[in-house]
């Protein structure tokens, strides 16, 4: 699987975990990449003995053994398998190491990373002719995406579905949702909203850049405008001000 970032791969994940507690997840780190890193790692998972980094193909079989008692092994951040050269070429020897692994033991395994994974065609040609039925690529989220959260977040109003949708489309996506509807839960909770009483789920949130003193722009800010005509500005993480009725209030 290989999707752009903040589309909700590895959230996924954790509720596929959640339905097969079985099943085991090794989360790449980029700069521990190759087919070392990977069994070093994966028998930190399993509690086994540091494997012996001059016998691999031992390691292989004792990881492979403990494996095989488990449903499936899914790989998430794959692209940190990658051991990077910065003088030549990668070495991506990791994923053909992996896929072996997982014949020895007979036990499923998956790749979960970016958009880079599709560099696999070319540089594990093997690996990808096996996969070439059983492969998803999510190039960015879509509306119905975006409508089915809102909708389990209570609302159903066409036109928050539009502004969301425009902005989760770019870099982060869900993640932008995620941070959206926290930031709301704060903006709700705030004392200025809980005194008018009139603001409940009638939100729209939007990104509105903050300009300085000169007219300059400083940064950008998240504006939040309700239905019933309460208003809060946000700028940066830990300063709020509600504004119903026109008056400011505290922080």
């Amino acid at each position: 699987m290989a999707g752009t970032t903040g589309v909700g791969k590895s959230t996924a994940l954790s509720e596929f975990k959640r339905e097969d507690p079985e099943i085991v997840i090794y989360r790449a780190v980029a700069g521990e990449g190759g087919a070392w890193g990977a069994a070093l790692a994966l028998c930190n998972i399993l509690g086994l003995p540091v494997p012996n980094c001059r016998d691999l193909a031992s390691a292989r079989r004792v990881i492979a053994k403990a494996l095989s008692l488990k449903s499936m092994l899914v790989v998430d951040e794959a692209q940190g398998l990658v051991k990077v050269n910065a003088k030549g070429k990668n070495d991506w020897q990791a994923f053909e190491w992996l896929r072996s692994l997982a014949e020895g033991g007979e036990f499923g395994i998956a790749f979960i990373g970016n958009l880079s994974l599709l560099q696999l065609q070319t540089e594990v040609g093997q690996l990808w002719r096996r996969v070439l039925g059983n492969k998803a690529v999510i190039t960015g989220v879509k509306r119905d995406d975006v409508a089915a959260i809102v909708a389990q977040w209570g609302f159903s109003d066409p036109d928050l579905v539009k502004r969301l949708f425009a902005m989760a489309r770019g870099t982060g996506a869900m993640v932008t949702l995620a941070t959206i509807r926290r930031r709301s839960s704060r903006a709700a909770s705030a004392p200025a909203f809980k005194r008018s009483g009139r603001l409940r789920k009638t939100f729209v949130f939007w990104r509105k850049p903050v300009r300085g003193a000169g007219g300059s722009r400083v940064g950008t800010g998240v504006q939040c405008r309700g239905y019933s005509g309460v208003r809060a500005e946000r700028h940066g993480p830990d300063r709020l001000s509600g504004l119903p009725d026109g008056k400011r209030s505290g922080p």
